[in-house]
């Protein structure tokens, strides 16, 4: 019995100090979130009438400070041989609330993110997430207003990062692509981009709770852009996706099979 009663102290005591991190990880996230994307950006406006660009540098220093909170050591690995400031179509997995921040350190170019619109309503976050000059979504689907939000920010060279699944998915299975990141491409003749996030969900999944965090490696491959030929949708939406799923599920593979021991 006095075995079986230290185990399960040792057990609770385990899960209180893991709790007691949790929570001072997501107050270091928050911090940051208020100072460098909330507050920041504020008060620079108070000043000076910046580029969103301009506050790049405060977006980066919000990613990195966040992701040391919750324990990430990021890799990032570029295959591409580009220059990473042309513009593109950015595609990429998503697994894990962490794939945000995460891209924010590994581009040396400042994309629009597609967001939800209820996130831009939000107190304090809407606010901040508006300085970052997101591409509102509504019920996941592209309205008049997405589409001429989209226009206005191509036309004066700007990228775009979508994640063409529609939301974050589950282990090693790709939900299937949406259609938005190739009409643009070809709308637009802009090359597409393809990234892959790897560890990401380990560390913070969407199946687990928000204080169920385990830190590790995210590492971020940068793929070879790929140009749209031809106006056909259908057929080079799903030409992407097949070669994106294969290299996807080689980098996973190899991804988990380095780190099983961490």
């Amino acid at each position: 019995m006095k075995i079986i009663f230290l185990t399960d102290s040792f057990s609770f005591l385990r899960k209180a100090v893991l709790t007691f991190l949790a929570i001072g990880r997501w107050l270091i996230h928050y911090f940051c979130t208020f100072l460098f994307i909330y507050l920041a950006p504020f008060l620079y406006k108070l000043f000076a009438t910046p580029n969103w660009k301009n506050l790049w540098f405060l977006y980066r220093v919000y990613a990195k400070v966040s992701l040391w909170g919750f324990g990430v050591k990021l890799e990032i690995e570029n295959q591409s041989k580009v220059n990473e400031k042309e513009q593109f179509i950015m595609v990429s997995n998503h697994r894990s609330w962490l794939d945000q921040v995460s891209l924010l350190i590994t581009m040396k170019q400042q994309p629009h993110f597609f967001t939800k619109e209820g996130y831009l309503k939000t107190p304090i976050l809407g606010k901040a997430l508006l300085h970052h000059e997101p591409i509102a979504v509504t019920n996941k689907s592209i309205t008049k207003k997405t589409t001429e939000t989209v226009k206005k920010y191509i036309n004066r060279g700007d990228s775009l990062l979508i994640f063409p699944e529609g939301t974050r998915g589950n282990g090693r299975k790709l939900l299937p692509f949406r259609y938005g990141a190739f009409k643009y491409s070809i709308d637009y003749n802009i090359p597409i981009l393809p990234l892959y996030i790897l560890g990401s969900e380990e560390i913070m999944s969407k199946k687990k709770s928000l204080l169920n965090i385990r830190p590790g490696i995210i590492k971020i491959i940068i793929g070879k852009p790929r140009s749209i030929k031809t106006n056909n949708l259908e057929k080079e939406k799903n030409d992407f996706e097949k070669e994106y799923i294969k290299n996807y599920y080689f980098f996973y593979d190899k991804f988990h099979s380095q780190n099983k021991d961490n």
